[in-house]
């Protein structure tokens, strides 16, 4: 499962236009002209009625969808890119790839999630995998996993930034805790922080 700070997606999507182009999400560099969004279903169908023009989804297996897309994005994938076999030939196998092959198509990249110190906001493994700082550990993390990223990944408590959007492979009790250490918890004497939109990467 993915658990999902919405506040933190909401700020983050203060500094990009709806009608922008764009998607954003743990971004890899494999597959698709502008990379692809990690999304961890492990398969994804879609089928395109003809006589609507509508797209809907017939099989999902574990679907983690943890990318967002601007309204524009959104509208060429549904529109341009899944009723057209020539601009979006794959509409089965891996979820996340398919789609970053499908939007690239019809013009859509991939942009930096990124905050403004390189902290990531999508982490598409286990929590623990980021925040570790320990080097033996190093060994822990998937080899597939720091060939294919495309930005450097840093461990420990520096790798991630302060306005996180998502984290991946949550299981369903651990829900409860990231509830918990989010909203609930407050460390006696520490303010809350309020910032501004941070710059465009």
């Amino acid at each position: 499962m993915m658990y999902v700070v919405v506040e933190n997606l909401r700020f983050m999507l203060l500094s990009y236009e709806p009608k922008e182009p764009v998607y954003l999400g743990c971004k890899f560099k494999p597959h698709a002209k502008y990379g692809f969004m990690g999304g961890g279903a492990d398969r994804i169908a879609f089928a395109v009625d003809e006589s609507f023009g509508e797209v809907r989804l017939v099989e999902d297996r574990k679907s983690r969808l943890g990318y967002v897309l601007s309204r524009e994005a959104l509208d060429r994938l549904v529109n341009r890119a899944f009723p057209n076999p020539m601009t979006c030939p794959l509409l089965q196998g891996p979820e996340d790839i398919n789609v970053g092959v499908c939007l690239a198509a019809v013009g859509v990249e991939g942009g930096d999630s990124r905050d403004e110190y390189g902290g990531w906001r999508f982490h598409h493994l286990a929590t623990w995998y980021h925040v570790d700082p320990i080097p033996e550990h190093e060994g822990n993390i998937p080899e597939w996993f720091t060939n294919y990223t495309a930005y450097p990944h840093r461990r420990g408590l520096g790798c991630c930034s302060h306005t996180a959007v998502s984290f991946h492979y949550v299981k369903p009790e651990e829900l409860y805790e990231y509830d918990y250490f989010i909203y609930k918890l407050r460390p006696y004497g520490v303010a809350p922080v309020f910032a501004g939109p941070e710059r465009r990467r």
